[in-house]
């Protein structure tokens, strides 16, 4: 009986290990999964604020000449923060995919950039200057739908990569709870099985008397 529940117990022992490995993974994956949603939301939310830098400039560029116009500085700065938020898009992992419309992003960025110089620095010819006004809000006009096409586009993987996410964490909690509440239940088993065969009194054989 002894072998028995030697033999028992290190069964126990050894699922009892299984199971917390596999909890302990759990929790890791689970942890990696809500860090990348995180990061993932925090660039949808830096792309939408390069969105808004570019409808800024926009609308400084339609203001010039007006009564409303912002004075130089202030477009300037508006010009380098939007540049300095697509250089941050680059800090962090992205696909392949992705670094190639980064790249496409960038590239039109730098577009517009040099137009709207063209049109800050440009004051002695009229007609040219409408003309380099015309072509620059054109090109952010361009910038302004391609990242609206990429953030439709993230924000829809985003949106299917978090409920799946959400989906493996319910289903992890619920067998989390399962083994909370089996675990006391397999051991009070065991253990009942362990005291009855240890306190069972053995049966002692006894020869026939002889005559």
């Amino acid at each position: 009986m002894k072998r028995k529940v030697i033999i028992g117990l290190a069964i126990y022992s050894v699922i009892f290990l299984l199971v917390g490995a596999y909890i302990i993974r759990t929790i890791q994956t689970s942890t990696m999964n809500l860090d990348r949603l995180i990061t993932l939301h925090q660039v949808e939310i830096l792309r939408e604020h390069y969105l808004l830098q570019i409808k800024r400039v926009q609308s400084d560029l339609t203001l010039i000449g007006t009564s409303h116009s912002r004075s130089f500085d202030t477009v300037v700065t508006h010009v380098l923060g939007m540049g300095r938020i697509i250089d941050t898009c680059f800090d962090c992992h992205h696909s392949p995919r992705g670094t190639e419309r980064l790249n496409a992003l960038k590239k039109q960025t730098e577009t517009y950039k040099d137009a709207l110089s063209r049109v800050l620095t440009l004051r002695a010819n009229a007609s040219r200057l409408a003309s380099e006004e015309d072509a620059a809000f054109r090109i952010g006009e361009e910038l302004i739908e391609q990242v609206r096409d990429v953030i439709a586009f993230t924000t829809s993987r985003l949106g299917e990569s978090t409920q799946k996410a959400m989906q493996d964490i319910e289903r992890t909690k619920y067998f989390l709870y399962g083994l909370v509440a089996l675990g006391p239940l397999v051991s009070a088993l065991l253990g009942f099985v362990f005291i009855s065969g240890l306190t069972r009194p053995s049966r002692s054989w006894s020869s026939p008397p002889g005559n």
